[in-house]
């Protein structure tokens, strides 16, 4: 996954400088964000497992709302 956030942060970069960076980032987040959200509503998992599922969504959902600061997205 660092490889490729790093891959998409080059050629965003390339495109739009910083703004372009960020905006690859929260495309990345939204993707996690996104596999997560689906992840934590599987019936067949186990309680732990929807813990740690839980605490890691609220992990991307962090970083996806300071990106979305930074970008000016409310």
């Amino acid at each position: 996954i660092n490889r490729e956030v790093a891959r998409v942060a080059i050629i965003m970069s390339k495109m739009g400088g910083d703004h372009g960076i960020l905006m690859g980032l929260k495309s990345t987040e939204d993707q996690t964000n996104f596999a997560y959200e689906h992840a934590v509503k599987h019936a067949d998992i186990t309680d732990q497992v929807r813990s740690v599922l839980e605490l890691n969504l609220s992990d991307e959902q962090r970083h996806r709302a300071w990106l979305e600061e930074q970008l000016g997205i409310e």
